[in-house]
């Protein structure tokens, strides 16, 4: 062979070799650069997801307070905000949320959750509109005591009159004076009325406080199981809240009632 020939030949197979080796490399870095940019978007995945499920935790925990207030503002259903009116569709929601991004422990907490709170917001709720009901009436009964007050007032103005008249119409006094009587006879039936029915709005209030008092060991078992698994839910493994803190939590939740309670007993 030609000594051209063959020199030819070796730099054409040492171009070809290096070509080989450049692409057998850029294959290796391309396979370990998708491997890692597929590990760096799973990170990213795994951050977003868990940043996602804490916020939907927080909010859980929020909501949970909130369905708590709510429940115990009902024992005065006429001072209640608009918020604590939405509290239970939005404890929902909430709980829902959970469901969707929580394991299987969690889960099953928030379907016990989710049971136990709408029978107890359903059942203080009715009992609720009861004493709704109840003021209606004492403000229709208002209503017409005012009336009653008004024909009084009206009647001792003519009594006045016909009293301070020339002409006294002994007939026309005495017959003001049995209307009068029968105004104020009316007039105190109502007052009567009136009395009872804040007596039963009284009474109303203080059976929703102590129906919520039987209920005490539950929601507290419930708040401090459900900031339990919250909290294994955002950190992972078996770590949880210091029994001490929730505890603590737990009481002052409690405490707030029992004050309820006390107060609107008295």
């Amino acid at each position: 062979m030609d000594q051209s020939v063959s020199a030819l030949l070796i730099a054409a197979l040492t171009s070809l070799f290096t070509l080989l080796g450049v692409y057998v490399a850029n294959r290796h870095n391309s396979k370990e650069n998708t491997k890692r940019l597929e590990f760096d978007l799973d990170i990213k995945e795994k951050e977003r997801l868990h940043t996602l499920k804490k916020d939907i935790l927080f909010t859980a925990n929020d909501e949970f307070i909130k369905i708590n207030k709510a429940i115990g503002g009902l024992a005065n259903p006429l001072t209640i905000s608009i918020e604590d009116n939405d509290a239970y569709n939005t404890f929902l929601i909430a709980m829902n949320r959970v469901v969707l991004v929580g394991n299987k422990e969690i889960t099953l907490l928030v379907s016990e959750l989710i049971d136990f709170y709408t029978y107890l917001y359903l059942e203080i709720k009715e009992m609720s509109d009861e004493i709704v009901e109840i003021d209606n009436n004492i403000k229709i009964k208002q209503h017409f005591s005012d009336k009653h007050t008004a024909e009084i007032d009206r009647i001792l103005s003519l009594m006045q009159l016909n009293y301070e008249s020339d002409e006294v119409s002994v007939k026309r006094y005495e017959k003001h004076q049995i209307t009068l009587k029968k105004q104020m006879e009316r007039r105190a039936e109502i007052f009567s009325d009136i009395n009872n029915l804040h007596a039963s709005k009284v009474e109303k209030s203080k059976e929703i406080l102590l129906k919520m008092g039987e209920y005490f060991p539950k929601i507290s078992r419930l708040s401090k199981k459900f900031s339990v698994s919250a909290r294994k839910e955002m950190i992972g493994g078996e770590d949880y809240l210091d029994s001490e803190l929730i505890d603590s939590a737990t009481i002052k939740f409690v405490e707030y009632y029992k004050d309820l309670i006390e107060k609107n007993t008295a």
